[in-house]
């Protein structure tokens, strides 16, 4: 993913895992701000 800026705060829905969570990781690696949404336990969540 080709992103011009950073700094951006991001957040990202449905982040616990597939494509909403490689955008997520996505925007970190640019140096965004992230914070990640998802419809269940935050124990069943992988670590980001």
């Amino acid at each position: 993913m080709n992103l011009p800026t950073t700094g951006r705060r991001v957040l990202v829905s449905g982040a616990s895992r597939g494509l909403g969570r490689a955008v997520a990781r996505a925007f970190a690696a640019n140096g965004d701000r992230v914070a990640v949404h998802y419809g269940s336990r935050a124990a069943d969540a992988p670590p980001a």
